[in-house]
């Protein structure tokens, strides 16, 4: 096995049920860190979550939809409730509609704006907003932006 860089650490992602998210999630744990899995595809989250145990760790699924700002937090929220920490986040959710710029219409920009901006922007506010209220002192930040 390889050396654990992060073991005991518990890390959010947003976007960890499919593709790059989904192989974070599992590398992640194999290195040790516990794993809050944010996303719609139960299934495939419960499949990671099972490999993680194999590893020795801990994961936990959270339906997440990421246009919802209360789902965002709901996300943080049961990570904080479960582990009582969060020391990293990654995000990974993002949107790609396929629509020249000529024809996008006012529904496919907020549909975009909502899933790869602004539910990025009340995480990451929320970690922080939580870190400075109630003083958790170990979260180190991990961010990746991506156009899924």
């Amino acid at each position: 096995m390889s050396e654990q860089k992060l073991l005991g650490k518990v890390i959010v992602i947003s976007g960890g049920t499919k593709g790059v998210g989904k192989a974070a999630a599992e590398e992640f744990a194999r290195q040790g860190a516990k794993v809050v899995i944010g996303g719609r595809d139960e299934e495939s989250a419960l499949k990671s979550i099972r490999l993680m145990k194999t590893y020795g760790t801990e994961g936990l699924f959270v339906h997440t939809n990421l246009e919802n700002v209360e789902d965002c937090k709901n996300l943080m929220d049961e990570a904080y409730n479960k582990f009582n920490r969060i020391d990293g986040f990654f995000n990974y959710a993002g949107v790609t509609p396929v629509s020249p710029l000529d024809i996008c219409d006012e529904y496919t920009f907020d549909k975009v704006m909502d899933i790869n901006f602004k539910s990025c922007f009340f995480n990451i506010f929320i970690v922080f907003y939580n870190w400075f209220f109630y003083n958790f002192l170990c979260f180190h930040y991990v961010f990746l932006w991506s156009w899924n």
